[in-house]
């Protein structure tokens, strides 16, 4: 009984080591990865840039690698009794029937094998559709109970035979007496580590940036000012909202304060030799009567894109008073390049609006009515009679569809014979032959369908 006992416990510190040594490399390895996603305890979402970072003190490594002795343990009180119970029975039952110690130890690993088959094999049947993907489910059950033993069972197998393995090759006076020291300590620590004993106290950080960095520097910097309803920073992008009373002092001293400060955030980041934290800033008018603009940017009044622009700095009054004449004709205008882009309310909105276009976007404009019209308004293209004339024919169209794109092409859908006679016949007036500043005419396609199907009338403009 004494000599059973003896390998049991040889058998038991071989365990620990192995499984220490298993499961300690592969938790080591998850550790070492999200490391790398961290510095003094903040998480890196955005490169170098220390203004990026965010979680503070959610990564402690001592914490992280203490906890794999925790994890050691859950492995290797399943492992112990799997050897206990299954190898070292086998073990000796084989080894006494063939009499030889090298024989009995393969014998071990035979118990493992069969069970680990079977639960295989329960594993297969249990399979469908609702619990695993459908390249397995479409396997035979052969094939789903092999490629489960070779991917779950085989590792389990080679574990428990190199435990066998060094409990074999340590059963000799020093080696044996080392194996179950090692196996002591190792067992201790685990022990210590899945009751808490010595845990490293949470990781407090005495460098770093506050968390949210520029963001709550912007913040803090504009919220305060006049007029100004609320600042929403998500990402790399800032939303600066104007209350529906703002004036325009207000919004321009807004304006001029949200770009400052994002100039000099993106100054220090390129000293830093960094990215800078807030790449996008947008000044916005909230919704009348209702928060509609918070939820959705896109129905705001007006949006003003302050960070990146292809307009000067020196320009942004004339670009603030531009969104408030549209605001005050009851257009939505959008300005993120050198164009703006205007949404009129309806068709019979449009003419009123088209009149001003010289005021409001002299260097030309994306005009639309949603799901009727489109246009590419370029003052260089378009002359004030060839745009008088496509208003007319939108006008008396109401439910067709008009798109005017940048080539200048005139594209018209959804009208019929008649009346895309009467607007081929408006567009072909000789008076505006000529007439494009830039001295190429501009053309037009109007698609009807017909008795005998689709018919396209097409031109120049004159």
């Amino acid at each position: 009984m004494s000599a059973y006992l003896r390998r049991s416990a040889v058998l038991a510190a071989a365990t620990t080591v192995v499984v220490s040594v298993v499961v300690g490399v592969i938790a080591a390895w998850g550790i070492l990865d999200r490391q790398m996603d961290y510095r003094d305890g903040y998480r890196i979402t955005g490169g170098g840039n220390p203004a990026t970072w965010s979680d503070a003190v959610s990564f402690s490594p001592a914490g992280e690698w203490y906890s794999v002795l925790g994890t050691i343990g859950t492995s290797l009180w399943f492992a112990l009794a799997v050897v206990l119970l299954l190898v070292q029975p086998a073990t000796e039952l084989g080894g006494r029937w063939a009499r030889s110690r090298g024989f009995g130890a393969f014998f071990g690993l035979v118990p493992v094998a069969v069970v680990g088959l079977a639960i295989c094999v329960i594993a297969a049947v249990r399979i469908d559709g609702s619990n695993s993907p459908g390249w397995l489910v479409g396997w035979t059950s052969f094939g789903t109970v092999v490629w489960l033993a070779v991917v779950y069972g085989l590792p389990i197998l080679l574990v428990v035979a190199a435990i066998v393995g060094l409990a074999k090759l340590a059963d000799r006076g020093r080696r044996r007496r080392f194996l179950l020291v090692l196996g002591a300590v190792l067992a201790i620590a685990v022990i210590a580590g899945s009751l808490g004993f010595l845990r490293p106290p949470p990781l407090q950080p005495v460098t770093g940036p506050p968390v949210g960095g520029e963001a709550a520097a912007f913040t803090q910097a504009l919220e305060p000012l006049d007029g100004v309803a609320s600042v929403d920073v998500v990402g790399a992008g800032a939303t600066v909202l104007m209350a529906a009373g703002a004036g325009a002092d207000e919004v321009l001293a807004a304006a001029l304060a949200a770009r400052q400060v994002s100039e000099e955030q993106a100054a220090a980041a390129q000293a830093a030799e960094v990215q800078p934290a807030i790449v996008m800033v947008v000044l916005a008018r909230e919704s009348s009567g209702t928060d509609q603009a918070v939820d959705d940017p896109q129905a705001a009044p007006w949006r003003l894109q302050l960070v990146p622009s292809e307009f000067p700095a020196d320009t942004l009054p004339t670009q603030v008073d531009r969104v408030l004449r549209a605001e005050a004709l009851g257009i939505q205008m959008v300005i993120t390049g050198d164009r703006p882009a205007i949404t009129v309310p309806s068709i019979a909105a449009l003419p009123g609006v088209v009149a001003t276009l010289a005021e409001i976007a002299p260097d030309g404009a994306y005009v639309s009515v949603p799901e009727r019209f489109s246009m590419v308004y370029d003052p260089l293209d378009l002359s004030p009679a060839m745009v008088d004339a496509i208003v007319g024919v939108v006008v008396a169209n109401p439910n067709a569809e008009f798109e005017l794109t940048a080539q200048p092409k005139l594209y018209v859908n959804h009208v019929t014979p008649e009346a895309a006679a009467a607007i081929d016949a408006i567009l072909r007036d000789p008076a505006l032959a000529g007439t494009s500043p830039s001295g190429y005419p501009a053309e037009y396609q109007i698609h009807t369908i017909g008795p005998d199907g689709d018919v396209y009338l097409e031109g120049t403009f004159g």
